[in-house]
C-alpha cells in the first residue's frame, strides 16, 4: 500500500473518530482523553498532507518538477480540504468539551467543599467526646492513687515487723554456725597435716624412680641400638652398637666394616622407601631391633671402579622442580656449587606475608617445569633463622627479588612480580652458560633435557616435530598445511638472508600471522621450537630469533625437509627423495617388507598400534637391529611376560606418537622401560638406526595428508638422548666379585622391588603388633 493511500485511510479513520466523539455519551474525562488522542493523530497527519500539497504546488509551478498527475493532484487537494475541515470540526469539538469539562470541575469543587465542612463538624464533636472521657479517667486515677498509698503504708509497717523478727533469728543462727565452724577447722587442719606428710613421701619415691629411669636410656644410648640387616638373598646380618643419631652414610660404613659389603653398593630400604644418606636413622623412625633391607647396587660399584674421568656432577635439584631452601647459606651454596657451573640458577627471595610473592609463586613453578635446563631455587626468608641470616647477608631490601647466577656469580637481579621479565631474563641468560661445562643429556626414555648452550644434534628436529604434532592434532588438514606454509615463510627468510636482523623478527599483531598460525593451538609453540623468543619493544610484542638459533645448521635442513613434505602432501608431480619421506604402512592383512621378520609369536603379544608401527618401512631397520640383539630379545621377552610392563610400554609408545611430553617424563624412571633403554644403548647399530628413524619423523608427520593415515605414524622415538657420547664406549661394566652381589641389572632391579615389598610388609606387621599391644593396654586399664 502506498503512502498516499495509507494517509487517506488515516484521514478517514480520523474523521470517523471525530464523528464518534461528537455523538459520544461517555464521561467528560474520557471524552477529553479521546479528544487529546484525536489531536495527536491530526498533528501527525498534517505534515504528511502538507508534504503532498507542497509537491503538487511545485509541479504546477514548474512542469519539470511535476511529481503527480492531474487526477492525483485533485485527490491531494480533496485530502487537504478534508484535513482542513477536520481541523475546524476538532477545534469546535474541543471548545465544546472544554466548556463541559469546566462546568463539571466547578460542580466537583462545590461537592468537595460541602464534604470538607461536614468532616470538620464531625471532627469537633469527636474532640468534645474525647475531652470528657479524659476528665473522667483523671478522676478515677486520682481515687486509685489515694487507695494505693494507704495500702503501701500498711505493707511497710508489716515488713518492718518481719525484719526485726528475722534479725533476731539470724543472730542466733550465726552464733550456732560459728561454733560448728571452729570444730570443723580444727578437724581439717589435722587431716591436712596427715595428707601433706603422705604426699611428701610419695613424691620422694617417684623422684627416685624417675632418676633411675633416666639413667637407663642414657646407658642404653651409650651402648647403641641393635639392627638386623636383611639382604636380598634372604640372609639376616646382625649389627650392634649403632648410635641412634648416626647418619645413613655412617650406617653404610658400619655395614661395610662388619660384613664387607662396599658402601657404594648398598641400597638400604626401610618402611618401603630408600634411605637418603643425609638423614639420621632416628629421624627415619629406625629404633632398636628394627629390620633394614639391603640390595646391592652393582652398577654403582662398577661405574666407580671403571671410571677413568670424573663424571659430571648430578644436579641436586631434579629438573622441572623448584628447590626450597630452608637451611640458609649452607644449602644455597651447595646448590650454586653443584649447579651454577653448568646451569643457570634463578633464586626467588620471598616472604610468606608478601602478596606479590604469593601471586608469582605459581608462575615460578611453571617456569621450572618449562625450562628443565635451568635450576630454580626459592628462599622463604622467614622459614628459619638461617634463612633470615642469609637474607640479611645478601642485602635483600624488597620482595620478591630475583637473582640469576652463572658460575656461582650473580649476573643479574631485579625486584618485583613481573612474570614477563622473569621469563625474558631466563631466556637471555640460559644461553650464556659455557658449553664446555654443560651436562650430557639423560638417557631416560623420552628425555630431552640437554644442557644449557648449543643444542645437541637432532634437538631442533625433535622440538619442531613435537610442536607440529600438537598443531596437527588441533587443526583440519587444510588449516595445518596453511599454518606450516606460514611458518616456513618466516624460517625460509632467515635461511635465505643470513645475518639480516629484519628477517629474524615477526610482529605478533600481524593479521596474517594471527589468522594462519598464532590463533591455532600449538602455533606459537612451533615458532618457539625453531628458537623464536618473545620480546617487547616500545609497547609492541615481537617474536625474535636470536643469532645463535639463526646460525643453527639444522635450521636449513629441517626447512628443506618440511618443504619437501608439504610438496608431497599437496600432490606434487615429481617424486620426493626417499630419505625425507617415509613409505606409508601397508593395509591390514597385506604382506610387510621382506626385511622385517619378527620371531614367531612375538607380534601376537604386541599392542596393535605398536605392531603396525613396527611394520612401517620407516621403523623397519630399527626393529630389525633390535631383534638381532640377543640381549635386547631377552629383555623384551621378560617384559612381555609382565602385563603391567607391556601396558606401560604401550602407554610410552602412544605418548611418543602424540608428543605427550608429560607422560614420557612420568614413565622415564620405570624400571622395566629403563632396562629396555639400557639394552638399546648398549648396541651402537641400534642407536644409529634410532637416529636415522628420527630424521624421517618430519616426513611421517605429513604422510597422513597425501595418503590414508596409518597407525604408528607420528613423532619418532624420544631415545635420541640415550646414545653414548663421542668418547664413550657402550659396554656393560663387569659386576663386582664380593659374595652375594647380583649378577645382572635385571636381577638387581627385581631384588630392589622385592626388598621394598618386604620392608612394607615388615612395617605393616609392626603397626599391627603395636595396635594389638595398645588394645591390650587399654583393656587392662579398663579392668
Amino acid at each position: 500500500m502506498s503512502l498516499f493511500k495509507r494517509t487517506v485511510g488515516d484521514v478517514d479513520d480520523l474523521q470517523a473518530s471525530v464523528s464518534a466523539l461528537s455523538s459520544s455519551t461517555e464521561p467528560i474525562h474520557a471524552r477529553k482523553q479521546s479528544l487529546a488522542d484525536v489531536q495527536t493523530r491530526l498533528s501527525q497527519l498534517q505534515p504528511v498532507v502538507d508534504k503532498f500539497v507542497f509537491k503538487a504546488d511545485q509541479g504546477e509551478k514548474d512542469p519539470n518538477k511535476r511529481t503527480y498527475g492531474p487526477s492525483m493532484v485533485d485527490k491531494i487537494r480533496q485530502l487537504s480540504a478534508n484535513i482542513s475541515g477536520l481541523v475546524v470540526q476538532i477545534d469546535d469539538l474541543a471548545a465544546n468539551i472544554d466548556a463541559q469539562y469546566a462546568e463539571c470541575e466547578k460542580q466537583l469543587a462545590l461537592q468537595r467543599e460541602k464534604q470538607r465542612e461536614e468532616e470538620e463538624r464531625l471532627k469537633r464533636e469527636q474532640q468534645l467526646r474525647m475531652e470528657q472521657e479524659r476528665l473522667e479517667q483523671e478522676q478515677r486515677a486520682k481515687a486509685l492513687e489515694e487507695q494505693r498509698k494507704k495500702e503501701e503504708q500498711l505493707r511497710l509497717q508489716k515488713e518492718q515487723q518481719e525484719k526485726q523478727a528475722a534479725l533476731l533469728r539470724a543472730q542466733e543462727e550465726a552464733k550456732r554456725q560459728q561454733q560448728q565452724r571452729m570444730l570443723k577447722e580444727k578437724e581439717h587442719a589435722e587431716q591436712k597435716a596427715n595428707e601433706q606428710k603422705l604426699l611428701r613421701e610419695k613424691q620422694a619415691a617417684e623422684e627416685a624412680k624417675r632418676l633411675e629411669e633416666q639413667k637407663q636410656p642414657q646407658a642404653e644410648a651409650a651402648k647403641g641400638i641393635s639392627l638386623t640387616i636383611k639382604t636380598a638373598k634372604g640372609k639376616s646380618l646382625p649389627l650392634t652398637n649403632v648410635p641412634p643419631s648416626c647418619h645413613v652414610h655412617e650406617l653404610k660404613a658400619l655395614i661395610e666394616s662388619a660384613h664387607a659389603i662396599p658402601k657404594l653398593a648398598q641400597r638400604l630400604i626401610f618402611n618401603g622407601r630408600l634411605l637418603p644418606d643425609p638423614k639420621t636413622i632416628d629421624a627415619l623412625n629406625i629404633t632398636d631391633r628394627c629390620a633394614v633391607h639391603l640390595v646391592e647396587n652393582t652398577r654403582a660399584v662398577a661405574a666407580a671402579s671403571s671410571s677413568k674421568t670424573p663424571a659430571a656432577p648430578k644436579p641436586i635439584v631434579p629438573p622441572g622442580t623448584v628447590c626450597h631452601v630452608t637451611n640458609g647459606g649452607h644449602q644455597l651454596n651447595a646448590v650454586l656449587q653443584n649447579c651454577a657451573k653448568h646451569r643457570l640458577v634463578v633464586v626467588d627471595w620471598s616472604a610468606p606475608w608478601c602478596g606479590p610473592c604469593r601471586m608469582i609463586a605459581p608462575v615460578f613453578e611453571r617456569l621450572a617445569s618449562r625450562f628443565s635446563d635451568v635450576t630454580f631455587v626459592k628462599v622463604d626468608t622467614e622459614a628459619s633463622s638461617e634463612n633470615r641470616q642469609l637474607t640479611s647477608e645478601s642485602g635483600i631490601a624488597g620482595y620478591p627479588t630475583f637473582h640469576f647466577y652463572i658460575n656461582s656469580k650473580c649476573v643479574h637481579s631485579f625486584s618485583g612480580a613481573n612474570a614477563t621479565l622473569i621469563e625474558n631474563s631466563v631466556r637471555k641468560y640460559r644461553t650464556q652458560v659455557s658449553p664446555s661445562t654443560s651436562v650430557p643429556a639423560s638417557s631416560s626414555a623420552g628425555a630431552s633435557r640437554s644442557s644449557v648452550g648449543p643444542s645437541p644434534p637432532g634437538a631442533l628436529t625433535r622440538n619442531v616435530l613435537t610442536a607440529l604434532t600438537t598443531l596437527k592434532r588441533h587443526c583440519t588438514q587444510q588449516e595445518f598445511i596453511v599454518a606450516v606454509r606460514t611458518l616456513l615463510t618466516f624460517v625460509r627468510n632467515v635461511v635465505n638472508h643470513p645475518g639480516e636482523a629484519k628477517y629474524c623478527k615477526v610482529r605478533t599483531a600481524n593479521q596474517t600471522f594471527q589468522t594462519r598460525l598464532a590463533s591455532k593451538p600449538g602455533g606459537s609453540d612451533a615458532m618457539r621450537a625453531f628458537g623464536f623468543e618473545q620480546v617487547n619493544e616500545n609497547g609492541e610484542r615481537f617474536l625474535v630469533l636470536p643469532e645463535l638459533a639463526a646460525a643453527n645448521p639444522e635450521l636449513s635442513t629441517i626447512n628443506t625437509q618440511l618443504e619437501q613434505a608439504l610438496a608431497a602432501a599437496g600432490g606434487a608431480s615429481e617424486p620426493q627423495p626417499s630419505q625425507t619421506r617415509a613409505t606409508p604402512n601397508p593395509p591390514a592383512g597385506a604382506t610387510t617388507n621382506r626385511g622385517f621378520n619378527p620371531p614367531a609369536g612375538l607380534m601376537d603379544q604386541i599392542p596393535p598400534e605398536m605392531a603396525n608401527a613396527m611394520g612401517d618401512s620407516a621403523t623397519q631397520g630399527l626393529v630389525n637391529q633390535m631383534l638381532a640383539d640377543p640381549n635386547f630379545m631377552q629383555t623384551t621377552q621378560e617384559i612381555m611376560a609382565d602385563p603391567t610392563a607391556m601396558q606401560r610400554l604401550a602407554e610410552a609408545h602412544r605418548a611418543m606418537t602424540t608428543g605427550d611430553i608429560g607422560t614420557l617424563q612420568r614413565l622415564q624412571n620405570d624400571p622395566s622401560l629403563m632396562r629396555l633403554q639400557n639394552a638399546m644403548a648398549s648396541n651402537p647399530a641400534v642407536m644409529n638406526e634410532a637416529r636415522r628413524h628420527l630424521d624421517t619423523g618430519l616426513a611421517n608427520m605429513f604422510s597422513g595428508m597425501a595418503n590414508p593415515p596409518m597407525p604408528g605414524t607420528g613423532t619418532p622415538g624420544q631415545n635420541a638422548g640415550a646414545q653414548p657420547g663421542p668418547n664413550q664406549t657402550p659396554s656393560n661394566p663387569p659386576p663386582p666379585s664380593y659374595p652375594g652381589a647380583p649378577t645382572t641389572a635385571e636381577e638387581e632391579e627385581r631384588l630392589l622391588q622385592e626388598a621394598i615389598r618386604l620392608s612394607m610388609q615388615d612395617a605393616n606387621n609392626d603397626s599391627n603388633q603395636q595396635s594389638q599391644d595398645q588394645s591390650k593396654e587399654q583393656d587392662s586399664s579398663k579392668e
